[in-house]
């Protein structure tokens, strides 16, 4: 059942059964065909969308050939992405599409943040993953600034 693996998205770690049980209702397991685009780059999104099964890849167009793509990150089963637009509702930096066929639970923002004005201890438990979630996306993003700045010996 979708729930069992939505209770180990990161996002969503510490929340109680009956919490869960409401994002569940709230929100839609969608099938993704690889090469389908969950977000795309310039739009805002309206939806947060956590990965069920399957990958997902991060990318933003390569100037020299729009058609192709950089890939900036992979997203596993377990893992979120559109929470840039949850948070400031601003388009999107990168497009998100799926590598493989993919499974993909998705709840629109507006609703999503109605549930956690609804219940003020899920708020602060979804907040603090989420929070860690980008905490250790910008970690990792310095490391490689870093890597970049370097001189190669």
């Amino acid at each position: 059942m979708t729930i069992h693996r939505l209770s180990e998205a990161q996002l969503l770690r510490g929340v109680d059964q009956n919490d869960l049980d409401l994002i569940e209702a709230a929100g839609d397991v969608l099938e993704v065909p690889a090469g389908q685009r969950v977000i795309e780059e310039g739009a805002v999104p309206q939806r947060l969308v956590l990965l069920v099964a399957g990958s997902l890849t991060v990318f933003v167009p390569d100037p020299a050939n729009r058609s192709q793509g950089k890939r900036l990150a992979t997203i596993k089963a377990g893992d979120s992405c559109g929470e840039y637009g949850f948070i400031d509702r601003r388009p999107a930096s990168a497009s998100v599409k799926a590598m493989e066929d993919s499974e993909i639970f998705a709840i629109a923002n507006d609703t999503f943040n109605d549930l956690l004005h609804q219940n003020r201890e899920m708020e602060r438990i979804i907040y603090r993953n989420l929070l860690t979630t980008l905490v250790n996306r910008l970690r990792a993003s310095n490391v490689v600034i870093d890597m970049l700045r370097t001189p190669p010996d």
